[in-house]
């Protein structure tokens, strides 16, 4: 993250912890964007504390869904 936010010149951070929709998955998330990049460009950061390597909202974690998290990226940086 460090590496890609350096080279893009992101100096802003947002942090967004996802609530803990299920319990049973003993595991939570949160989001880290580095923002304010050369031509708005912007670094994003999923962790899943307690969790193994899955697909979040398919298998492991159901806190979020990382196919639809995927799209938002992507959404928001393609014409």
């Amino acid at each position: 993250m460090e590496f890609w936010s350096d080279l893009n010149a992101c100096t802003q951070d947002e942090i967004i912890d996802f609530p803990d929709i299920d319990k049973s998955d003993y595991s939570t998330v949160s989001l880290t964007k580095k923002k304010g990049g050369s031509y708005n460009n912007e670094v994003w950061f999923y962790k899943v504390e307690g969790g193994g390597h899955d697909w979040p909202g398919a298998w492991g974690n159901q806190d979020i869904n990382a196919s639809e998290e995927i799209w938002k990226f992507f959404k928001k940086h393609i014409n």
